[in-house]
């Protein structure tokens, strides 16, 4: 029935093996989204797929590369005036954001089980700046001295930040400039 509105009254076609009804109850993924009922409160949940938060992680790791011609860099040269002042790092930070603000626009809307839907993505994106900064990886004393408070003093813009504003009404929508 719907198949037969679809491509005869709209043109559209449909993938015989991507295509089929199912309930909610029962779950499915669309549009980068994943669509659920939580067994235990009963509500409807919409959540980011698997496969879109794995885009988000390979999107961000190429946007924060560590240059092979790094050396890593020591405790007393990282303070809040040297990288404010360092160019690729404002740059980074400047292409980071972009794609941040696109991607959470596109999310925006999930109702998921928890508290704070976007604390992972924004755990993921502070991890590799710290990583593209100082030129090295895992925990160390960059964790401790880069702090989020610095990282948001430089300008980087976490999701979990933008969906706050989002829920309060303060976040409008981007204006493509082309």
């Amino acid at each position: 029935m719907w198949g037969e509105v679809l491509e005869q009254h709209l043109g559209l076609v449909l993938h015989p093996e991507k295509t089929r009804v199912v309930s909610v109850d029962v779950g499915f993924e669309f549009l980068g989204f994943h669509y659920f009922r939580d067994p235990k409160s009963g509500a409807r949940c919409k959540e980011v797929r698997g496969k879109s938060v794995q885009r988000f992680r390979e999107a961000i790791r190429k946007r924060t590369p560590r240059l092979r011609t790094q050396r890593p860099v020591k405790p007393p040269h990282v303070t809040p005036s040297r990288l404010a002042k360092n160019r690729r790092v404002a740059e980074l930070i400047g292409d980071l954001n972009r794609f941040v603000r696109g991607w959470h626009w596109y999310f925006k809307g999930i109702r998921n089980r928890y508290k704070v839907p976007f604390e992972g993505f924004d755990r993921f994106l502070r991890r590799r700046v710290r990583s593209a900064i100082v030129g090295r990886v895992g925990s160390g004393w960059w964790n401790q001295l880069i702090t989020n408070a610095m990282l948001r003093d430089l300008g980087l813009v976490c999701p979990s930040d933008l969906q706050k504003l989002y829920a309060q009404g303060q976040l409008a929508a981007p204006v493509r400039q082309d």
